[in-house]
């Protein structure tokens, strides 16, 4: 992690306790999230259940709707400005970068961890791309706990399309507001799998959202999720082969 490359350079052999104790808090905090997410499918049940009854399976078709037009932003955003950026900047080909983090990529998927993606996202980009472990060592992990573009695109569309679904009126300002908001909650959002619930929870209630839209977001967290953290890790990835380019080590 990085606070571990942090301590070590700072204090060196004398903070190695001190990383024991963050190491096991981080143990204990990741156990505890584990176990409240293996019940959480029950709870979201309870949620969508009065939800549906409510509004019929109507919302369940908008929903999917939803989700459909989300995933063609996440990855036309992934290919356009990561493989941009890949290209013209890392002076790599696109297709070889893809091809290189598939591994990664799709763990990212599966677990909706860019915590949990961190070992195969380093071993991707130092394999298959030439990045030096000094700059992955740093990128990555940095990465995964501050690059959440993806969340903010979640967050956006999921808002709007709650407002718009129970008839509130987001003004310009106020969604000038919740986009800084947004940006703000996005950075600070953990990578860990429902990490982004907190920041929605605080976002809907600035635009003014009833109580009820947290049960069905809950329900269709995971499916966001996924494909968020997918993309959030590729951007890690990207960043890595950039800063190979502009970024001249010393052997």
């Amino acid at each position: 992690m990085i606070y571990e490359q942090i301590i070590r350079i700072a204090i060196g052999e004398k903070g190695e306790p001190l990383l024991k104790v963050i190491d096991s808090c981080n143990e204990v905090c990741l156990k505890v999230i584990s176990t409240v997410m293996y019940f959480t499918p029950i709870g979201v049940f309870c949620t969508i259940v009065p939800v549906v009854e409510a509004n019929g399976t109507s919302t369940i078709v908008s929903l999917a709707t939803q989700l459909i037009i989300l995933y063609v932003a996440f990855y036309g955003f992934a290919f356009i400005v990561y493989g941009g950026a890949v290209k013209f900047f890392g002076k790599t080909s696109p297709f070889k970068f893809f091809r290189a983090i598939m591994p990664a990529a799709l763990n990212a998927f599966g677990t909706c961890s860019s915590s949990a993606t961190i070992p195969i996202s380093k071993s991707c980009v130092e394999n298959e791309l030439g990045v030096s472990n000094q700059i992955s060592s740093i990128a990555i992990p940095l990465g995964a706990t501050v690059n959440m573009d993806a969340v903010s695109i979640v967050m956006s569309f999921m808002i709007m399309f709650f407002a718009n679904a129970c008839g509130v009126n987001v003004s310009v300002s106020m969604m000038i507001i919740i986009l800084l908001a947004n940006v703000l909650l996005s950075v600070g959002t953990p990578g860990i799998p429902g990490g982004a619930i907190a920041s929605f929870a605080a976002l809907a209630t600035m635009a003014g959202l009833p109580a009820g839209v947290m049960g069905v977001y809950i329900s269709i967290n995971t499916l966001c999720d996924m494909g968020a953290t997918c993309v959030n890790v590729i951007g890690d990835m990207a960043g890595c082969v950039v800063l190979k380019e502009k970024i001249k080590l010393e052997d």
